[in-house]
């Protein structure tokens, strides 16, 4: 990052003040979003609690005004005596029953011999003994002995668009507590359950009905219902529909025997203060660690490279001329260690040139011995690049760069001087096809190394400049199809390489010159190979005219 250390540190505490910021708005809005929750989702469930006590309030009003009629003497006598005036009085006593009970829309009274008896406030219904015996759940209404069965719309009976709650009870004598009748009770379901039933779905299961309302596009489906509860006798959860929070809520009602379940879309709703105080002093402790632990690392991010300098100026007094290069940073600190780094550069480059000018003298031959060979085979390969150029070949000159950055590649080897035969190999592969791509067909390499000979140690760079010599003055003038052929092979103390080519050949004259140094490559190498290889090392090249050229090297194995 190029800025300065002022303004990195501007930079720095924006992004800590910013980042501070962020988190706190986060936790405040996910907090706020959970308490809303959790707020709405007790609300809904003490209201849907709350419903469930008015529906048992109705309910325990009509069980009462139930086990009034059927315990009433007027309905015991009249269904055990046979006369007109009998039935008048129980048919008043039901209107008059009826009438002063608001949730109760009608009440029938049926008898074995098709005697019917009714209060009726909608419309008559189609109510009687016969139908009532028929029923799927007449055998439960037996078996209660006189105790209730809920069911809808009298199971079927009634079919009307408004739905009704129907209570079943057979009725006993007191005397001889043998059936009589059986009475019928009916209540319109928004009076019982104080809900519009156009948002209702009634869902039926074997052993419950389900009374689901609002449940919007089908958030809960009728399988999910059941696993709800979870055989409790209320649930309460929070469902989350793409960008809508719904709370589901839902209760048993024992004595209906149906259960209860509200969907409920999350709507905004006040904070408690408590919980206001919470989340504000929650931001507040992560928001000053936020800072307290940033703060920290800004210092030491700015402190750290000035204390890698004063401990590199420090080990100065010990004779230790140490390079810092841990800071990779462009600011006036990256500055300042780029200076001091010349500075260690110079006084060592001054100890060298004291004490070591033997050594000194002998690097540098080396130096410039590789530098004679790199910019000549550099020139020669953009030679090549240009001419492909030139022919319009941009494809061959895309590949050509790449095989001469991976000789490049080969050839630094980390610095290294020494390198296996095998790495060296290599090297000239990418070469060989770099100039294959300029003369097609013009000349090609072949190889017979051994195994043993691939994994000993050579000076890099020592093959190329002898192929390069063999196709640009020996293959080149050629015209025959030029062929290179390397070879090495070891012995119990040496490692021999030739590179031989069918090349034009040079005569006596040419080939003294050669090996005076007019041959920049083939002399540069052979210094090389005596400075680092010593003086068992050997180097020699034998050539006719018309006849081609060989190279021998012979280099120790344990280099």
């Amino acid at each position: 990052m190029q800025l300065s250390i002022r303004n990195k540190i501007i930079l720095c505490y924006a992004i800590l003040i910013l980042m501070s910021i962020s988190i706190s708005l986060g936790i405040f809005f996910s907090s706020k979003d959970y308490i809303t929750n959790k707020t709405f989702e007790e609300i809904s469930l003490d209201s849907i609690e709350s419903d469930n006590k008015a529906i048992n309030a109705v309910l325990r009003d009509v069980l009462d005004t139930s086990k009034t009629i059927i315990s009433s003497s007027i309905v015991q006598d009249g269904l055990i005596k046979f006369s007109w005036e009998e039935d008048l009085k129980i048919m008043n006593y039901l209107k008059e029953t009826v009438n002063f009970k608001s949730a109760i829309s009608s009440a029938y009274i049926v008898r074995q011999n098709g005697d019917k008896y009714y209060s009726e406030k909608k419309v008559f219904k189609n109510i009687n003994y016969e139908s009532v015996v028929n029923l799927p759940i007449y055998n439960k209404i037996v078996e209660k002995k006189g105790g209730y069965v809920v069911s809808l719309n009298a199971c079927g009976l009634i079919d009307e668009k408004i739905q009704y709650i129907s209570f079943f009870r057979i009725i006993n004598s007191l005397k001889n507590f043998k059936p009589i009748g059986i009475l019928c009770i009916n209540v319109e379901f928004n009076k019982m359950f104080g809900m519009d039933y156009d948002d209702v779905d009634l869902l039926n299961d074997n052993s419950s009905v389900y009374i689901v309302k609002n449940n919007i596009d089908n958030i809960i489906s009728k399988q999910a219902i059941a696993d709800l509860f979870n055989k409790n006798d209320k649930f309460s959860e929070i469902l989350r529909e793409g960008k809508n929070n719904y709370v589901i809520v839902g209760i048993k009602n024992e004595g209906l025997n149906m259960s209860i379940i509200k969907c409920l879309s999350v709507y905004e709703v006040s904070i408690p203060l408590s919980a206001f105080t919470s989340i504000i002093a929650l931001i507040i402790v992560i928001s000053s660690l936020l800072i307290f632990f940033g703060s920290v690392w800004i210092s030491n991010y700015i402190s750290r490279p000035i204390k890698k300098l004063i401990e590199s100026m420090d080990c100065v007094f010990n004779g230790k001329f140490n390079y810092v290069d841990s800071i990779t940073t462009k600011d006036e600190i990256g500055r300042f260690q780029e200076v001091y780094n010349i500075t260690i550069d110079k006084i060592q480059r001054l100890i060298k040139d004291v004490y070591e000018e033997q050594k000194a003298l002998h690097k540098a031959e080396l130096e410039i011995t590789i530098a004679q060979i790199k910019p000549h085979f550099l020139y020669n390969t953009l030679n090549t690049i240009s001419s492909l150029a030139v022919m319009g070949k941009t494809e061959e000159v895309s590949e050509t760069i790449n095989a001469l950055g991976n000789f490049y590649k080969a050839c630094l080897n980390n610095g290294d001087e020494i390198i296996s035969l095998e790495k060296e190999l290599q090297s000239i592969k990418s070469y060989q096809y770099i100039q294959q791509l300029r003369y097609k067909d013009l000349f090609d390499i072949e190889y017979d190394v051994s195994q043993e000979a691939l994994d000993v140690n050579v000076p890099k760079m020592i093959l190329q400049p002898l192929v390069e010599n063999s196709i640009y003055h020996g293959i080149r003038e050629n015209i025959i199809d030029g062929l290179i052929e390397i070879k090495a092979f070891v012995d119990e103390e040496f490692l021999y390489i030739e590179v031989i080519d069918n090349g034009k050949g040079m005569d006596n004259k040419k080939l003294q010159e050669v090996l005076l140094g007019k041959s920049v490559g083939i002399n540069a190498t052979k210094k090389r190979i005596k400075i680092l290889c010593g003086e068992t090392s050997e180097f020699k090249v034998d050539s006719a005219l018309g006849e081609g050229t060989s190279v021998k090297i012979k280099i120790h194995r344990r280099l």
